[in-house]
């Protein structure tokens, strides 16, 4: 029911100093005797015009053409060369729709073909009054939803921007990519090399190893030969010296000293032939040392080869680092444009979200408003209740306030009162207490004097129990007042 008679409004009419003041500010120019030569013409102008203000059309694309010739009987006549300009008339339909929308915009939906050749002053008065009550409408929404308008200028151009920043971070991709292809090339290049030195190092590693242990068995072998060696010279040494014993020494048989003599040279020769062997081993050492030395050599080499395949190891896996790296900048850049992308898509869903919200407004704006005065109504109400009610309060609480305060000053002085009482108390009952004390003295000595056998024992222990409940009577009987006071 509210719809339709939105649909059936229609714009109030304006004095005549206040539309013509109101079309003076639009810029319309009208003249004193405008209303009497309204005619087809001045229609057609004052229309678009108003068109071109309210619906923010080029004057160009709506202006109404002369018709010329006869409209064409089929499709074929209307693209046909020669009868181009026949189509005209589409220009002069295009501009009837538009000032059916306009007329229908300003809740006057009676719009016919005489509002144009044979328009009148009334018809013409009326247009204009809604016109330029449309015209305040739409300022009046531009001042409510222009912030709204801005927001929305502002995403598009944050859309715009981070479409910008989305094809530059796609050429930045597509260049990392080529960077990367590049280095995947040289990867693999550098990784059939790595696989190559690593065969080598496997080759060489086992010639090492095997050069080592023949290493160890020549030292060795060494060792005992020179062991060997150091054993004959000091058999040498020893022979010598027998013999220059025997020298000096006085021959007794010559059989016998000839006999020594043969045994000394066949032990010489002996010695001689375990010193030439000696010496084939020791040449044999040295050749095997200079060996030892060649292979040591060419260990060197093997040593400075195996550094620079390492180095090349390093240097493959620095490059298998960077790949990683740049694998981590492309999947962070594609995270970045997937994040571009949504942000893209939540600032397009905004703008949506901002329209409709802007539509659904100018739909509900009326209804609003009428709610919103009734509410301010009611709150009015409430308001003035409220405010009765709190002064109502206001003085109930003052009157319990002045209540509270003699209430607190009765009490204050009750426990005045009570205090003096029970200090009245006390003294008599320690005056009562001394007189009793005294009454039983006086009691046992007169026992005593009369020799009595009662238990005067017992006697006492009784009285010092009675002395001593009597004491706790009065100290539970403070501690009560005590807790009395405390609680008032």
């Amino acid at each position: 029911m509210r719809l339709q008679s939105k649909q059936k409004y229609q714009f109030p009419d304006l004095d005549m100093g206040e539309l013509m003041n109101e079309l003076d500010m639009l810029g319309f120019e009208i003249s004193s005797n405008f209303w009497e030569n309204i005619n087809h013409e001045i229609a057609v102008d004052l229309y678009m015009s108003c068109l071109s203000i309210a619906l923010e059309i080029d004057v160009e694309d709506i202006r109404p053409e002369e018709m010329v010739g006869q409209l064409p009987l089929s499709a074929a006549g209307i693209i046909s060369e020669n009868e181009k300009s026949q189509i005209k008339p589409i220009g002069n339909l295009r501009f009837l729709r538009y000032c059916k929308i306009l007329w229908c915009m300003i809740g006057i939906e009676d719009f016919s073909m005489n509002d144009v050749h044979r328009p009148t002053a009334d018809r013409i008065y009326s247009f204009l009054c809604g016109f330029v009550n449309l015209m305040r409408f739409k300022e009046d929404r531009w001042m409510v939803y222009k912030n709204e308008f801005y927001e929305i200028e502002e995403i598009l151009d944050q859309v715009d921007k981070s479409n910008d920043q989305i094809k530059q971070k796609k050429e930045d991709l597509n260049n990392i990519r080529a960077r990367y292809n590049e280095l995947s090339e040289e990867v693999i290049k550098r990784r059939r090399d790595n696989q190559e030195y690593q065969e080598k190092m496997r080759k060489l590693h086992g010639e090492f190893l095997q050069s080592q242990q023949e290493l160890k068995r020549l030292t060795q072998l060494d060792q005992d030969t020179q062991e060997q060696l150091k054993d004959v010279e000091f058999r040498i040494n020893t022979g010598n010296q027998d013999v220059q014993d025997l020298k000096d020494q006085v021959v007794q048989s010559p059989e016998r000293l000839r006999n020594t003599i043969e045994e000394l040279n066949r032990s010489l020769d002996n010695e001689r032939k375990q010193i030439e062997q000696i010496s084939k081993k020791n040449n044999e050492l040295k050749d095997r040392q200079n060996t030892l030395q060649r292979t040591e050599k060419r260990l060197d080499k093997a040593k400075s080869f195996l550094e620079q395949i390492l180095n090349g190891i390093k240097e493959a896996n620095n490059i298998k680092q960077s790949i990683k790296e740049i694998d981590h900048h492309i999947e962070k850049d594609k995270w970045t444009i997937e994040q571009t992308t949504e942000e893209e898509r939540l600032l397009l869903q905004t703008v949506e979200q901002i329209s409709l919200r802007i539509q659904n407004n100018q739909q509900h704006y009326e209804s609003l408003i009428e709610e919103a005065q009734t509410l301010l109504d009611q709150e009015k109400q409430k308001f003035e209740q409220g405010q009765a009610f709190l002064d109502l309060q206001g003085s109930e609480a003052f009157s319990l306030e002045r209540q509270a305060e003699l209430l607190e000053r009765d009490i204050n002085n009750s426990k005045v009162l009570h205090e003096k009482t029970i200090s009245l108390l006390n003294n008599q009952h320690y005056a009562l207490l001394n007189i009793f004390n005294n009454y039983k003295r006086q009691i046992i000595q007169r026992l005593n004097e009369l020799g009595s056998n009662y238990n005067l024992q017992e006697l006492d222990n009784k009285c010092i129990n009675t002395t001593k409940n009597s004491k706790e009577s009065i100290h539970n009987f403070e501690r009560d007042e005590n807790n009395f006071s405390a609680v008032n």
